[in-house]
């Protein structure tokens, strides 16, 4: 059954929104991330956030949105460090993007970065991530029965030192659900990444299936979309249990992340 026209057009909106912010954060077109293939940017090396205040250098970030309904290409940007521009190159020619974020890609990436550049990477497992986004039209409420559990926290009031730390992380927002001793068993905290577009991160400590991250997520999502924002969910690919959570709130995978750095 077809989607309705504005269900239609608020879904293709969403994606040019995502693809813009992306674009901004890559430094290329957003045109690049559509465009069959990978497109590769060299990064300044005197520009470096990562470097300046982590000590460590980015050596690569790949952003690749999944291919559209009409069959064409998988495309990506990867901006890349200058030492590894050709190796790179060459390497993303044998791997298109439906390849690469794959276990026997991610292996050959890794390889061939631990060779020619670092040995003290993180597992590109661990930095694989996949991007989910929703829109007013498409977001399904939690009515489960957390539902009166959910609490926004309150920087002026709380004296709780984990909950503090979570409003220094979020600072457009926090969500939790406390047990009865005021613990707080799940959150999800809101950063804003854009003008445009608001991230969420959540944890729960107990199962997926209590329903517990599910409940914290959606109040979180409705937060966003009442700010008439978009909000964008990740999560580690390797993570099976995120995808049917978010998925059952009305959210659609926008496609492939991974971000890889080394000592500076």
């Amino acid at each position: 059954m077809a989607e309705p026209d504005h269900l239609v057009r608020c879904a293709r909106e969403a994606l040019a929104t995502l693809d813009t912010h992306f674009s901004m954060s890559l430094g290329c077109p957003p045109s690049d991330l559509r465009r069959a293939g990978w497109h590769v940017v060299v990064a300044r090396s005197d520009v470096d956030p990562m470097a300046l205040l982590f000590g460590r250098r980015q050596l690569l970030q790949l952003v690749s949105p999944l291919a559209d309904t009409s069959g064409a290409p998988r495309g990506g940007v990867a901006v890349v460090s200058p030492q590894l521009r050709v190796p790179l190159s060459l390497h993303l020619r044998e791997w298109r993007p439906e390849a690469l974020f794959t276990p026997d890609g991610l292996l050959a990436l890794d390889a061939m970065i631990r060779h020619n550049a670092a040995a003290d990477l993180f597992p590109l497992e661990t930095a694989h991530q996949r991007q989910w986004y929703t829109h007013a039209g498409a977001f399904k409420p939690y009515l489960g029965q957390w539902l009166d559990w959910i609490e926004p926290l309150d920087d002026a009031q709380e004296m709780d030192p984990a909950a503090l730390r979570l409003l220094a992380r979020f600072g457009a927002g926090v969500f939790v659900i406390r047990d009865e001793e005021a613990a707080i068993k799940s959150f999800a905290g809101l950063r804003s990444q854009s003008p445009h577009v608001w991230e969420i991160t959540a944890a729960a400590e107990s199962s997926p299936d209590e329903g517990l991250a599910r409940a914290v997520i959606a109040r979180a999502t409705k937060a966003v979309l009442a700010t008439k924002r978009l909000p964008l969910y990740s999560h580690a690919a390797r993570d099976q249990s995120s995808a049917p959570v978010i998925s059952g709130l009305g959210y659609h995978c926008y496609g492939d992340t991974l971000t890889c750095s080394a000592t500076a």
